[in-house]
């Protein structure tokens, strides 16, 4: 029988992020799927053929998604096709019992102490998904895993299970690239200016009227990939995806690309880190699962989160969402913090960066600010932070709600929303 540590690795590596937070694909009149939505995968129950001028590409066994069919790849569109009538036929087919059937995680761990030694109070938290005929063949004795099993994050051998995050879909870019270092530079100009004129309190913050709120937790990733709001057509609130670098930290123009988790050229901006306004608030960015919630209404959104436990309770900290949270519970908030962990997506910091550096535990990333140092240089401010103002705190709980993007945020991202 697999240890629940190692069936949660399993189904970690079937998670992905690129699955829609909540509703189906739109779907043109015809019932096909729009261009950059989901058109297969095991338990899709939505279209799966593509609206004309897309083909249905499979991202994994759990996600596909309608891409230009001039960017797909000659060698697999025809392969991509016919898996996606394969994927549908299976879901259509499957034991009803078994895919209908769900797992209740059951995440009990005990909070590590810092060097002192002192242990705080267990945190329990349940999650509920869908399980699948394949997953119940490999371990069908499996009632409860443990979800976010938390190895800590302090300098005991363990490490903190976070949440990874980020989408990596299957692109090919057909775009100009702006590769210049005069790019680099003024990108890296805009961050310092935008970090340095930060409102100084969050009263300065404005409220959205109807928007998101409500109570959640917080978990942490840092994987390189592109953000799935830096896809085209996600929102029509937005004025316009989010930005992606090159493996130089370049600002790239367009937005056709391929994540460089999946071999392509686009990753996260190096200035997408967090950084304290003052001690008491922070900026930052990251993904999110809202209840309620869907693309249209969660892209470059922004929450202001209050922490509620752990030593930075009463602290607040505004992040704009730049990516889904398909592998999310219900409104957890997925921190992008340098250092956080790569998750699944293990190879996009090396695609990025090269071998050289050290990333830290695969969930959890790593347990000390000395190992900051051990990032790429335009990452280390950002790691330094989760060990600064944010106290190396472990998974705190929090209260949010959607307020109004502070501009130092949008003018990192280059995406805002109409709707504020």
């Amino acid at each position: 029988m697999l240890s629940q540590t190692s069936l949660f690795m399993l189904l970690s590596s079937l998670a992905v992020r690129a699955a829609p937070l909540a509703g189906a694909a739109p779907e043109a009149d015809s019932g096909l799927a729009s261009l950059y939505y989901q058109c297969g995968g095991i338990n899709w129950t939505g279209a799966t053929a593509c609206a004309e001028g897309a083909t249905c590409y499979s991202q994994n066994d759990y996600y596909y998604q309608c891409i230009a069919t001039e960017n797909v790849p000659s060698a697999t569109a025809a392969a991509s096709a016919a898996a996606t009538t394969s994927v549908a036929k299976a879901s259509s087919s499957a034991d009803p019992v078994v895919t209908s059937a769900k797992i209740a995680i059951q995440s009990t761990s005990q909070e590590k102490s810092s060097d002192n030694g002192t242990s705080t109070a267990a945190i329990t938290s349940t999650t509920t998904f869908q399980t699948t005929s394949q997953l119940a063949e490999t371990s069908s004795a499996a009632q409860t895993v443990d979800h976010n099993v938390k190895k800590s994050s302090s300098s005991s051998s363990a490490v903190e299970q976070t949440t990874s995050s980020q989408v990596a879909a299957a692109q090919t870019t057909s775009s100009t690239v702006a590769s210049t270092q005069a790019t680099s530079s003024s990108a890296t100009a805009s961050s310092s200016a935008s970090q340095s004129s930060s409102s100084s309190s969050s009263s300065d913050l404005k409220t959205v009227s109807g928007g998101f709120s409500g109570t959640g937790k917080t978990t942490r990733y840092w994987d390189c990939c592109l953000p799935s709001y830096s896809w085209p057509g996600k929102s029509s609130a937005v004025s316009s995806p989010v930005r992606a670098c090159n493996a130089n930290g370049d600002v790239l123009t367009g937005t056709n690309f391929q994540s460089g988790c999946n071999g392509g050229e686009a990753y996260m901006c190096n200035d997408q880190v967090p950084w304290a306004v003052n001690d008491n608030l922070a900026y930052g960015f990251g993904a999110a699962s809202v209840s309620g919630a869907t693309d249209e209404t969660l892209a470059c959104s922004c929450m202001k989160l209050t922490f509620t436990s752990t030593s930075i309770q009463g602290k607040e900290m505004v992040i704009q969402i730049t990516n889904t949270g398909g592998d999310l519970g219900e409104n957890q908030f997925d921190l992008a913090f340098p250092g956080g962990g790569v998750g699944i997506f293990t190879s996009g910091c090396t695609n990025e960066f090269g071998s050289g550096y050290s990333w830290g535990e695969q969930y959890g990333g790593i347990s000390a600010e000395s190992a900051c140092s051990n990032l790429p240089s335009d990452l280390q401010k950002g790691c330094d932070f989760r060990f600064d103002w944010f106290e190396n705190a472990d998974n705190p709980s929090v209260t949010f709600e959607q307020v109004v993007c502070p501009s130092e945020l949008t003018e990192l991202t280059g995406c805002s929303r109409s709707d504020e």
